[in-house]
């Protein structure tokens, strides 16, 4: 998401193949709230740290019972 003073909003989407820039106002404000949303359920500190060795033991348990 780009905001600059002089400008609108901009939304940039980087894929494997394009890049795409947004900048219609209802379909930025869509981004935003999807953005927002995300961050909302995001893991912070501790919590995160906690899910991430869950998913590193998990993925080790994985790899040793697949040899």
């Amino acid at each position: 998401m780009l905001r600059y003073a002089d400008a609108p909003s901009t939304v940039e989407i980087e894929t494997l193949t394009a890049e795409q820039e947004v900048t219609e106002p209802a379909d930025v404000e869509l981004y935003e709230q999807f953005l927002a949303e995300q961050q909302g359920l995001a893991e912070h500190g501790p919590a995160l740290l906690a899910l991430l060795d869950r998913i590193r033991d998990d993925l080790r348990q994985l790899t040793s019972n697949g040899s």
